[in-house]
């Protein structure tokens, strides 16, 4: 466990208040006396850091995809072009194409078809009419997506690889900052909500003993940031490997809950500011 003092003294880095979260429930005794602010910037750093390999899993997921899309474009879409918000297509239409036994799709610009089968649900479907761009993926409701008037180009070979270089460009991005935004939003509400939890078990444990309650709750929102540590390091591990089975997410849990109660009950609770070991009458 090591000093007491040295471990409240001591200037942890980054990568080391990793290692320490997971591996020396002392290190917390340093850290529930910090600023707020620096267990915050923690969990920040935390989830860009973990999120560097799956985003680059992304990248070539989605590198490859556009790559083998390009590909099956340049042999089988027919050439078209749109004027003014209208698209079209000569030759004998409708044309039915099937792309990695999941996207189907039918062009007709003569509108002959004009919404996709509601009962197909085992694909994603996409039309392709003279004015607009209907998209019906498995079981949800067909969305349609009407051509800008304003818009005008060709549709071709080589139009169509310059528009997809720019897609890649812009979904990439997108991606990694979504990636990142949809993993902060979930995991600072699970902090939240078990910060919030422990809190209100310290509070009856205060009054049950009719010692006064001390109210820092900041100790228990970083107890909460530092804690979730292990579990989002084998979250990670799990999404690179692709290693799945159901009720995973219970062991997130579990390992998150443990962290928690060795903090709550070894540090938390011991504290001789906090009252706890005043002797009931």
């Amino acid at each position: 466990m090591g000093n007491d003092n040295n471990i409240k003294k001591e200037k942890y880095h980054f990568f080391r208040r990793i290692v320490l979260s997971v591996t020396n429930i002392s290190a917390y005794k340093a850290y529930i006396h910090e600023p707020l602010s620096y267990a915050i910037k923690y969990f920040f750093l935390l989830i860009l850091v973990l999120n560097v390999i799956p985003f680059l899993i992304y990248s070539r997921y989605m590198y490859i995809e556009i790559r083998d899309f390009n590909e099956w474009g340049g042999k089988n879409l027919p050439e078209m072009s749109v004027k003014n918000g209208i698209i079209s297509c000569d030759g004998e239409q409708p044309i039915k194409l099937v792309y990695k036994d999941f996207w189907k799709i039918t062009i007709d610009t003569n509108d002959t078809i004009k919404r996709i089968d509601p009962e197909l649900d085992d694909g994603a479907y996409i039309l392709v009419n003279s004015e607009k761009i209907s998209v019906k993926i498995l079981q949800s409701k067909q969305q349609a997506y009407y051509i800008l008037k304003e818009l005008s180009l060709e549709i071709n070979q080589e139009t169509l690889s310059e528009n997809l270089k720019k897609a890649f460009l812009i979904l990439l991005p997108l991606g990694g900052v979504l990636m990142y935004v949809m993993i902060l939003i979930t995991k600072s509400l699970q902090i939240i909500f078990f910060s919030m939890l422990f809190s209100i078990i310290f509070s009856i444990l205060c009054m049950r003993m009719k010692i006064p309650n001390p109210g820092k709750i900041n100790q228990f929102f970083i107890t909460g940031i530092y804690g979730i540590t292990a579990s989002l390091c084998l979250e990670t591990l799990m999404k690179i490997s692709g290693f799945y089975f159901s009720y995973l997410f219970l062991l997130y849990y579990g390992i998150y809950l443990y962290y928690l109660f060795q903090v709550f009950k070894n540090i938390i609770l011991k504290q001789p500011e906090m009252g706890y070991n005043i002797k009931r009458e």
